[in-house]
């Protein structure tokens, strides 16, 4: 979403042509993919190392079930920081090259307020992007099964949800979309009504 915003601001010209729904497609199926591939890997290393009698024997549901070997835990966690940094980097510069545009656009109100309020959502992406990676931190902390489940909707899923929402009713065709989906209140002479 930063590359959009970054797109968007610093290439307003080929925006149309960049970020098209095609395109979009191909973004959300690569990183569909790039998340599957380490539950991947661990599914196979897990039959591969244990016996038949492991999947007979009562586990609880976690992931950490599937965590035979040190070496996993240990490419977990550099996963983790690779894909953390990774992120981070992005932002980072899509932040940057956003505030040089600012800066040389700093006579026009309207494109230097909306290169701000892009500034601001980076960051709080970044912040959201932070708090999905202390997940697996918090998990390891909290021995009870209905707080595991409080810290996945709190750390993992609220973050994943809040994070293309803020950006999407930054976007002027998304905020459209969803006045047409949800009930809008409209004024009248004796108060507002809900349609």
């Amino acid at each position: 979403m930063s590359l959009e915003r970054y797109v968007a601001i610093c290439y307003p010209l080929r925006h149309a042509e960049l970020c098209r729904v095609e395109r979009a497609w191909v973004a959300i199926l690569a990183i569909s993919a790039i998340g599957f591939l380490p539950l991947f890997i661990d599914i196979v290393i897990t039959f591969s190392v244990v016996k038949v009698t492991y999947f007979s024997m009562s586990v609880s549901c976690q992931r950490e079930a599937l965590l035979i070997i040190p070496e996993q835990s240990a490419l977990r966690s550099a996963r983790h920081g690779f894909t953390f940094s990774v992120v981070a980097l992005i932002i980072l510069y899509t932040y940057v090259r956003i505030m040089r545009e600012a800066k040389k656009i700093s006579g026009d109100r309207t494109s230097s307020s909306k290169a701000s309020r892009t500034v601001a959502l980076h960051a709080v992406q970044l912040l959201l992007c932070f708090t999905s990676f202390t997940y697996p931190m918090t998990e390891a902390l909290v021995k009870n099964q209905a707080f595991r489940v409080v810290n996945m909707y709190l750390f993992m899923l609220f973050p994943r949800l809040l994070s293309p929402l803020i950006f999407g009713f930054h976007d002027e065709t998304f905020r459209t979309h969803i006045r047409k989906l949800l009930p809008h209140c409209t004024q009248k002479s004796r108060g507002a009504s809900c349609a």
